[in-house]
């Protein structure tokens, strides 16, 4: 093999690595893309509407998929709360609007003692 053949050789490998890599960081973004551009509204119009449902700050948002729906996450600051909206991203139907305790498993405890405190007060 002469110098010039393992020169255009080495650049072919090098040059096929490089794809590779840059395919790694390109995929997860396209993906990203391709979510945003599957559904009706754009971030904007979706942060309108969870402003109008709670007047604050946007401090951050996020486009999800919960169950096969698209949603729009907000936390939306208000005063010393934090509030959590979250907006259908194809209808704008607001789904959810609460004050964000930052630990949801700890909500989810209080309601099943409240449900067993209920059932020992009707015994």
């Amino acid at each position: 093999m002469t110098r010039k053949s393992k020169i255009i050789a080495a650049t072919a490998v090098i040059g096929i690595a490089g794809v590779g890599v840059g395919t790694a960081f390109v995929v997860p973004a396209i993906a990203g893309q391709t979510e945003a551009a599957s559904v009706a509204l754009s971030e904007q119009e979706a942060a309108s509407i969870a402003l109008v449902a709670a007047p604050g700050e946007v401090l951050e948002s996020e486009l999800e998929n919960e169950d096969g729906l698209m949603v729009y996450e907000f936390e939306i600051q208000q005063g010393d709360a934090i509030r959590e909206v979250e907006v259908d991203a194809n209808t704008g139907a607001v789904l959810e609007n609460k004050i964000d305790d930052g630990d949801e498993d700890e909500g989810e405890e209080t309601d099943d003692e409240d449900l067993e405190e209920a059932e020992t007060n009707q015994n």
